[in-house]
């Protein structure tokens, strides 16, 4: 048998449509996975001869993810609900990509044809990320936080994937959408249908911390960025900074000078850049006073499970100022190779955000 979907990826599940407990673990389990990506689609089982109406079935399950995800989120599913012999059930494991398991998964009868299928479970959201990868592990989650940015939104996408690290499959983006009314989402969902690792989430208006800290939570990287929507790299920045961090397992925290341009939406390649910043040697006292580290730092994601997250209570960043953990940690920067990040529309000492707060 053949599954009618163009999708890349293809992962069935086989759930209790009578049992919520089943269709909740899939909708929350997996459900924000698959509605982030474009290439996926869940291919649902179905047996009418133990498994309730198929009419039934669908309503329960709608229910369930809109409990779990909101109304508005799209998934692409096909329900096999034909009669399967022992050869169709052959052929549908070599069309699907994987195998989602569910507290129903271990029924004798699930159970055994689910296994016949050759599939290794999967058993939770990490291990589909991990399993979409081809099994690489995420290094850096790129945060870009968007309001009222959509003019930025194709130019911040088009040079993060040119990134060697995504390049590389080490490198996820991560768009935290907050109730913006321009037409970021079509841009990125655009995208996506080219670059599996960008992830897109909308909500509603919230601060930009809030935001961040939204985006900290879902991040699969062991490294964050902050990848404002009108900042530009050099191709191989975030790389460079990555792998100091690996080498210095000691230090917390690394940042790169940057050029600044008047005229929007320029590459580093090709920028008319006449000014630079020269960011200073890290300073924890100098630090708290005014932003010093540049508007596109790195730094290792576990220091917010030991200092907390950033204060929501901020609602814009500043020249002077720039919110930082509860219980800012003494971070360290060692000499700094020149790593020309740029901003590429105002000539700002500090960081200041393009999201439109």
């Amino acid at each position: 048998m053949s599954l009618a979907t163009a999708a890349r990826h293809r992962y069935l599940a086989w759930p209790r449509y009578d049992r919520a407990a089943d269709l909740d673990a899939l909708a929350r389990t997996f459900g924000g996975t698959l509605a982030e990506r474009r290439d996926v689609c869940l291919c649902l089982r179905h047996d009418a001869t133990i498994d309730i109406p198929v009419d039934a079935a669908i309503t329960a399950l709608n229910a369930a993810f809109a409990a779990a995800l909101g109304d508005k989120v799209e998934i692409e599913v096909l329900l096999v609900d034909n009669a399967l012999d022992e050869a169709a059930w052959r052929l549908l494991g070599a069309s699907v990509t994987g195998v989602l398991s569910l507290p129903s998964s271990a029924e004798p009868q699930r159970q055994a044809r689910l296994g016949s299928l050759g599939h290794q479970p999967i058993t939770s959201e990490a291990e589909l990320r991990r399993h979409l990868r081809g099994g690489k592990d995420i290094k850096v989650t790129a945060l870009v936080s968007t309001y009222k940015s959509a003019a930025f939104m194709r130019g911040c996408l088009e040079d993060l994937v040119s990134q060697t690290l995504y390049a590389r499959g080490e490198l996820e983006i991560l768009i935290i959408d907050s109730g913006s009314p321009e037409n970021e989402g079509e841009i990125v969902r655009e995208l996506q249908q080219r670059h599996p690792d960008i992830r897109y989430v909308r909500t509603e208006r919230e601060t930009l911390y809030a935001a961040w800290n939204r985006g900290i939570k879902l991040a699969s990287g062991k490294y964050l960025t902050s990848a404002n929507a009108d900042d530009r790299h050099r191709g191989d920045a975030l790389e460079l900074m990555a792998s100091h961090l690996d080498a210095h397992p000691g230090i917390a925290l690394v940042y790169g000078d940057s050029m600044v341009t008047q005229k929007p939406n320029e590459t580093f390649e090709r920028s008319s850049a006449q000014h630079r910043f020269n960011w200073p040697p890290y300073n924890y006292a100098a630090l708290l006073g005014r932003c010093t580290i540049g508007p596109q730092p790195m730094w290792r994601k576990v220091l917010h499970e030991r200092y907390g997250m950033f204060d929501e209570t901020f609602v814009v960043t500043a020249r002077s100022r720039r919110a930082r953990p509860r219980r800012h940690p003494r971070l360290r920067s060692p000499n700094r190779p020149i790593l020309p990040c740029r901003s590429s529309s105002r000539p700002s000492i500090g960081p200041t955000s393009c999201d439109g707060r």
